[in-house]
């Protein structure tokens, strides 16, 4: 009895720290198509100015 109460401890912990992995990746991938368009925005605006002068 004791053991199966561990074992599902164990799956539960293991469960909420994919999901935690999970987030934390979904959460990087969001940060980085970020940093990616202020780039891209960045380097429109320069092209723009450029252009324009």
């Amino acid at each position: 009895m004791i053991v199966m109460l561990m074992m599902v401890v164990l799956f539960i912990v293991m469960m909420i720290m994919v999901i935690v992995v999970v987030m934390v990746a979904v959460m990087v991938m969001v940060v980085m198509i970020v940093v990616v368009l202020m780039v891209v925005m960045v380097i429109v605006m320069v092209a723009v100015v450029v252009m324009v002068v």
